[in-house]
């Protein structure tokens, strides 16, 4: 919430208080609303996974979790890991993908987070894939997930 109001109120004071709070929201918040939801949805998506890791909903004992940066070695770009949760004891991970988008997610983000097995530390073994979503998955995605054991989480299922 804070987040919120240091973002936008101080720049929209002046409709506030002419009552016009409703314009502002329209004009300037409700254009930057998904990117500056972002960022606060990647930080619960990784609080999600430290939970359900605790609850033994995922296939190793996350005690740790956070975000990894990098340059992807075959494509020589800057790339990310939006969620690493690691398994300390076991030396075992799981990576997920978070997408705050109005449309779900399809064939080639899944791919990606395949992709990104290896740009870890090389100590930890990969062994599960999450990706999480605001307006959920193609028909492509869901049917791959089972065969490929990736988790799929959307929105509502977080904190419904």
């Amino acid at each position: 919430m804070f987040r919120f109001w240091y973002k936008f109120v101080p720049d929209g004071m002046g409709a506030i208080e002419l009552d016009r709070g409703d314009i502002f929201y329209q004009n300037v918040v409700k254009p930057k609303l998904s990117e500056f939801m972002g960022s606060i949805f990647e930080d619960m998506c990784k609080y999600y996974t430290l939970i359900s890791s605790i609850e033994g909903q995922l296939k190793c004992f996350v005690t740790t979790v956070g975000k990894w940066w990098g340059t992807h070695p075959k494509r020589r770009e800057a790339t990310d890991i939006d969620v690493v949760g690691l398994d300390r004891t076991s030396k075992k991970a799981v990576l997920g993908e978070c997408k705050y988008s109005n449309t779900p997610i399809d064939k080639n983000v899944y791919e990606d987070l395949q992709e990104k097995n290896g740009l870890i530390a090389k100590e930890y073994t990969v062994v599960q894939y999450i990706l999480f979503s605001k307006s959920g998955f193609t028909e492509w995605v869901t049917g791959h997930c089972d065969r490929d054991g990736v988790k799929l989480v959307e929105l509502g299922e977080m904190y419904g």
